[in-house]
């Protein structure tokens, strides 16, 4: 009978609203715990991504790298890169150099109207 009587003591006291409150607030901090881990973890998982595609860009870009070292490693590559940045021919080639037509319409710099301080530099002439 002592055990029955006890229990019920016991139980009424879990059960009582203060306890019940307690509860309700140690589960609400342990929501809010888990919920900024999830944040966390999302913030993790974009930030993962986008390495992710740097990483992949970097690879690409060390591939092209390694074949442009791979030319230069040859002397036709040497060549052909100092021939396109320099604009300069092998002994015995000559190089022609094409530049556009004036456009008509276009006026030289010479026919233009001098500026304000051109005609004031013009009255001490």
């Amino acid at each position: 009978m002592f055990d029955f009587h006890e229990k019920r003591k016991m139980r009424s006291l879990l059960y009582s609203i203060p306890s019940l409150v307690l509860l309700g607030i140690i589960v609400f901090l342990l929501m809010y715990s888990v919920w900024g881990v999830f944040q966390k973890e999302r913030e993790t998982q974009t930030k993962k991504e986008v390495r992710s595609e740097v990483l992949n860009g970097l690879l690409e870009r060390e591939t092209e790298l390694q074949t442009e070292i791979d030319r230069f490693n040859t002397k036709r590559g040497i060549e052909e890169e100092i021939i396109s940045r320099f604009d300069v021919a092998r002994p015995g080639e000559q190089v022609l150099i094409l530049v556009d037509a004036p456009k008509k319409g276009d006026t030289n710099t010479f026919g233009k109207q001098p500026n304000l301080f051109q005609r004031f530099l013009n009255i001490f002439r």
